[in-house]
């Protein structure tokens, strides 16, 4: 199906340019060079483009469905002990004044205005 709306295209728009080369040339027997062309590309390249996309987003939609239902079916959201992403302090919004340690020893301990306490003793 690919192959046949990209040399349908390929084809209405080389006819198309041969018709604009012979209008620039006064070449006479191309004439019917262009409603060749935009014929091409309307009557089997548009149509053939429309097919493709609605069996694409068919499909998609489908797998969507069916992913759906494999996730309702196979577990509810209260049975999952997956940490959420915000809970982990690089990923989460970081309050005012909350600083987090930079690579020292107690940096999984968030501390408020003493951000290199570490170092005075």
């Amino acid at each position: 199906m690919k192959k046949a709306i990209y040399f349908s295209a390929f084809l209405g728009s080389f006819f198309i340019l041969i018709s604009y080369i012979g209008l620039k040339l006064e070449l006479h027997f191309v004439h019917w060079a262009l409603p060749l062309g935009i014929g091409l590309i309307l009557i089997v390249s548009l149509p053939l483009f429309i097919i493709d996309y609605v069996d694409r987003s068919k499909k998609i939609n489908k797998a969507k469905q069916s992913l759906d239902k494999k996730s309702q079916a196979g577990h509810s959201s209260k049975q999952t002990k997956k940490k959420s992403i915000d809970k982990y302090p690089s990923f989460s919004q970081r309050k005012s004044g909350l600083e987090w340690g930079g690579g020292n020893i107690h940096g999984s301990s968030a501390k408020r205005g003493s951000k290199r306490g570490f170092l005075r003793h």
